[in-house]
Order: structure tokens, then sequence, then C-alpha cells
């Protein structure tokens, strides 16, 4: 019998964005892989809490707080050696790892430490064309060049790698763990409590609130679209500049159709579940994972061409992908589907959301990354 393979996942942050969940949901299903391991996060996020800490999950015990990453940096200053590596090799020793997987682009610093201890590993893209001027490209080339194989996670994201000739390009789509979308309460009652009339058309986008996500389309759409429909951002807070300008501009024009909220953890799907249809203002995303998750509660999409969007809206049935980021053609789609003239097979949207769960998609996986290492 052939010994399994132990694999070191190791991420950035541990959050709730699309990668992070995506990663969490392979690593704490690996049981029903022929595949064994661990995983090992950079900080110390709030999936950990989520998950109830799972047995060989780890973290940074440097970078939680900006006293810890002085001290990691005056350590390796006065002596040379880099606590994060040597948290990372414990636990790589200690569960005899035989290769890492590297979630997302964005750490080439671990590639250079794989590569200088002659570990292979795999790095899984989430990251599309706005990510790359922003890494080192002396550890860039080399993390692409040297890693067994780079899992796209969409056609978006792997077609420039494959056009500059980069070698074992393989395409994978992310997961949701369906079992983990509970609803607790109703539509009726979380528009009560967001003091929305019952009779709006809600659309709601999800992400973090930045100009890559389209944030500052925000003003123009809610401008432009009818009396009956309401918007809903969730997910991100006050930290950055445009986001505080955003909620300026939207106390300052006096919108009464928006609702901004904060990340809501355990209450998220409620939050999805109370939508008409989701929304994406995203310039730029590989593939957004709330778009099988709102289509697991039956909701259509709608949103600019922005990357994996596309791949997933295959039929008119399930949603409608906008050309050019054209905010007046959005704005008519939006009002026509609020006034019943589009409408949509919620059949057809939850059957394609299938196609995305995790129960279908890990099998896939797993044969991925045991032709990648045989």
């Amino acid at each position: 019998m052939i010994k399994p393979k132990n694999i070191l996942f190791i991420t950035p942050s541990s959050s709730r964005g699309g990668s992070e969940k995506y990663i969490w949901n392979i690593f704490t299903n690996l049981k029903y892989t022929r595949f064994k391991g661990g995983l090992f996060s950079l900080n110390s996020g709030v999936l950990f809490d989520d998950y109830n800490h799972p047995e060989n999950s780890y973290h940074s015990n440097y970078t939680s707080s900006p006293y810890k990453l002085l001290l990691k940096g005056l350590i390796r200053r006065l002596t040379g050696i880099h606590l994060i590596e040597r948290e990372i090799f414990k636990v790589h020793n200690k569960l005899k790892i035989d290769v890492w997987y590297l979630n997302t682009a964005i750490m080439p610093e671990i590639a250079e430490l794989a590569i200088r201890n002659n570990i292979p590993y795999i790095v899984h893209f989430h990251e599309m064309l706005s990510v790359y001027d922003g890494i080192d490209k002396g550890q860039f080339f080399p993390m692409l060049s040297n890693s067994k194989a780079l899992i796209a996670c969409s056609n978006s994201v792997a077609q420039p790698l494959m056009n500059a000739g980069i070698q074992n390009v393989i395409v994978e789509y992310e997961n949701v763990d369906t079992t983990e979308i509970n609803i607790k309460k109703s539509p009726k009652i979380k528009k009560l409590e967001l003091n929305i009339n019952d009779d709006k058309f809600v659309w709601l986008m999800s992400g973090q609130r930045n100009y890559r996500k389209g944030m500052d389309y925000f003003i123009d759409i809610a401008r432009n679209v009818q009396s009956n429909s309401h918007l809903i951002w969730i997910g991100g807070h006050e930290s950055s500049n445009l986001s505080q300008l955003i909620t300026k501009t939207i106390q300052n024009l006096g919108l009464k159709n928006v609702s901004l909220i904060e990340e809501q953890g355990a209450n998220y799907y409620d939050y999805l579940n109370l939508s008409d249809g989701l929304l994406l203002t995203s310039r730029e995303d590989p593939f957004p994972l709330v778009m099988a998750e709102a289509a697991f509660l039956g909701k259509p999409t709608v949103g600019f061409d922005s990357g994996g969007i596309r791949e997933f809206i295959n039929s008119p049935e399930i949603g409608i992908v906008i050309d050019n980021f054209d905010i007046p053609k959005l704005c008519k789609t939006l009002n026509s589907i609020a006034d019943g003239n589009i409408v949509f097979n919620k059949n057809r949207i939850m059957d394609r959301s299938k196609e995305f769960s995790l129960k279908n998609r890990l099998p896939i996986w797993e044969q991925k990354i045991l032709k990648i290492l045989e």
C-alpha cells in the first residue's frame, strides 16, 4: 500500500475571505482523501475559532501584534534567525511533511524558503494581474518556475500565466461547504432589523471595501436604481480612506437605499438569504466564492465582467454579466429585474451551485494533486 503524502497548507491570514475559506475546507476534510497533513497560518485569524481549532492547525506567534513583529525583526537582525521560519519547520518536522501547499501567490518568501531547503511545493493562485506588481520580481518568477504546479482558481487566473509560457498551470475552482449554510432568521425578520421595507428588491454586495472590489461604483449605482430597490454591502470595515469617503458620501447625499454592514461571521448567510440577488461590482475578481454561496440559496448574480464571474454564469437563466463596466447598463438591468421584466430559473441556479460544493469538488482536487505528486 502506498504511504499517503503529508501536505502542509501554508496560508496568509485565516480570515473569512474566499481563498482562506477554500483552503480551510480542504484541510478540515483531508480525512476523506488519500492525504494527511496540517495547516500553518501566518496570522491567527478568525477561522481558527470558526473551525474550533482543529488538530494539526497552527499559526505564527510573531505576526499578531506590532510588538511581536518588532521583536521578530530585532531578533532576526541580531541573530540571523527568522522566527516564522523556525515555527514552520517545527510543524514540518513534527508532522513529517512531504510537500508544502502555498495558498495564494502573495507569499513568495515562503516559496523561497522551500527552494532553499529542497522542499517540493505547490502554489494555489487566487490572484489576477493587479496583484503581480506588489510581489518582488526577484522572488515572483523563481516561485513560479520551481513550483511542482500552479493551481489557478479560474481560467481568468490561469490564462495570463499560460500565455507567458509558464508550465504546470492547472485550473481548480474553489468550493463551498454547503453544510455550513444554515439560515437562522427569515428575510422578513432581517429586513425589519435593518429597517428595510418588505417590498424592496434587495441587492447584496459582499467583500472588502476597497477599489478592486469597486466600492466607489456603489454610489452611482445607488443613485440610479429605482426606489423599489435597496443595496447592502456586507463585509470589510471602516479602516480605509476610500471606505470612509464612501460612508461620508452616502451620508452627505442622503442615500436611504443603502446599508453598510461589517463582517457578520455566523450571521453572514442570513444576510445573503435576505437578498433577492447578488451584485458584483469588482474591477478584478478571480472567482468570487460568494457566487456559489448565493446560488445555493437560489439567488441570481449580476455583475461586471471582472474575471471568474463569466465562468460561473454559463446561462442567462442564472445571472447576467455586464461588459465594459457600463454603470448605466448595469442599473437598467437591475431595474428591469426588480420590476419583474427579467426572470431567472431558481432551480437552474441551485443546480449550478452544486457543481462547486465541497462534496463534489474535493474528489476532483484530490485526483489533481495525486497526479501532480506521482
